[in-house]
């Protein structure tokens, strides 16, 4: 509570850093709902990654290295008249994201830099300690971040005037922004329906049921953050194909997981009963929000289901080894066919957790489909593309090579074969269904 309390102090301001610019508006929102001043920081560009490098040993991941030039860059030009609270979450499991805040940290000290303090919340006992006000706003609005992150991917697949409809895109934003910073939850929902009912107003080139789409799994910031994905997003749209991006909810989930079966060492009797009691709460909020955005024609409505994720993945990496690794092999087997075309990991250089993925799925990804579809249109579609498409990447933040480009190109023609197949194999379904009644 006295950390709340001095929070509130209106000399004190929380910086978001970028993990998606709509994501880390969200987060901030729901600081601002609570009384606590906080901006989310500018999405990271080449400036950010120089000067990260320039204060670290460029042997660290990138996303440390973004992080930490952001912050920096924000020092330099910052105005000195507040306190600043750098928002660093940090996780338990066997990945060097938990000594970011300790290096951060370090970091300022070397520098003499005295009017920053960093706030760091835990995954290992899924972010608890701000409160539930906080918690319930920080929620929703991470629920309504990941819709609007696939809806702007559609956007950019499927839009007649691609650049008119971002525009309007962008301006539906800033007001479900505005709502979640100061209304109640009966307002904010109101914002959405209208904002459901202006993005159905754009016109799309087909619908998104047809459409190609691939998933991009791996490490949670790399795979939120533009910069680090390198347009990945943008070069998939140019191709008429949507990006699904890995969610954060997923990875809420994936923490109350740990917590609710005992595989965190970091969580009390405490955390697990709020654990339990919030999970609750969770999906009914998850629900109303993709159930209203759905109607935009921009969003698929889907559930996220982690327990679906980790038994589809449990034979191949044990839920024991906390951490992205099997999320990221469980995301991608449960999703490819059934929700999406083709698969993307992407991983920092070097990332551990995001190189034990690739290795298994570039030898179970079809293997294991099969094993765990009951739905005959999977096995109609491994019958004639036995090696699913797949793809593995790790970004530096520079630019592409040019064998990655290449392999892009080759991936994303065999994600509009798999589509095609399984679009007339659903079509057949729907045809035999209408004969038989």
């Amino acid at each position: 509570m006295r950390k709340r309390k001095r929070l509130k102090d209106p000399n004190i301001k929380v910086l978001i850093p970028s993990m998606g610019q709509i994501g880390s508006r969200c987060v901030a929102s729901a600081f601002k709902y609570v009384g606590i001043d906080a901006m989310a920081l500018k999405a990271p560009n080449d400036e950010e990654l120089q000067l990260g490098r320039a204060n670290s040993a460029c042997k660290e991941c990138l996303p440390l290295i973004l992080t930490v030039g952001s912050l920096l860059n924000y020092l330099k030009k910052a105005k000195k008249d507040k306190t600043l609270v750098y928002f660093m979450p940090e996780a338990p499991d066997p990945c060097r994201f938990g000594q970011y805040h300790v290096y951060t940290e370090n970091l300022l000290k070397k520098q003499g830099v005295k009017n920053v303090a960093l706030l760091t919340l835990s995954s290992g006992n899924s972010y608890g300690g701000l409160g539930i006000k906080y918690k319930l706003r920080a929620w929703q609005g991470v629920v309504i971040s990941d819709v609007f992150e696939d809806i702007f991917s559609a956007i950019l697949a499927l839009a007649v005037d691609t650049e008119k409809a971002k525009r309007a895109f962008n301006q539906i934003v800033d007001k479900v922004m505005r709502s979640l910073e100061k209304d109640g939850w009966d307002k904010v929902k109101k914002t959405l329906n209208e904002a459901s009912d202006e993005l159905s107003n754009i016109p799309l080139k087909q619908t998104i049921h047809y459409a190609k789409k691939i998933a991009v799994v791996g490490e949670i910031y790399v795979r939120r953050d533009g910069f680090s994905r390198q347009r990945l997003i943008e070069k998939m749209a140019s191709k008429g194909i949507i990006t699904k991006v890995a969610s954060v909810t997923e990875w809420i989930y994936y923490c109350d997981y740990l917590v609710k079966n005992n595989l965190s060492e970091d969580a009390d009797f405490k955390d697990k009963m709020n654990v339990f009691m919030e999970s609750l709460v969770r999906i009914k909020y998850e629900k109303e929000i993709k159930q209203i955005l759905t109607k935009s024609n921009l969003y698929e409505y889907h559930m996220i289901d982690v327990e679906k994720v980790i038994n589809n993945a449990k034979d191949l990496i044990s839920p024991q080894l906390s951490g992205e690794a099997i999320l990221t092999v469980g995301t991608a087997i449960t999703e490819i066919v059934d929700h999406v075309d083709g698969i993307i990991s992407i991983g920092p250089f070097g990332c551990m957790p995001s190189r034990i993925a690739e290795a298994i799925l570039n030898e179970k990804l079809s293997k294991y489909k099969d094993k765990v579809s009951e739905h005959q249109l999977v096995k109609d579609v491994l019958e004639q593309y036995p090696n699913l498409p797949f793809l593995s990447i790790e970004t530096d933040g520079n630019a592409f090579p040019q064998v990655i480009d290449i392999r892009l190109e080759a991936f994303a023609l065999q994600v509009k074969r798999v589509n095609e197949l399984v679009s007339r194999l659903k079509g057949k379904e729907t045809d035999a269904e209408e004969a038989t009644n």
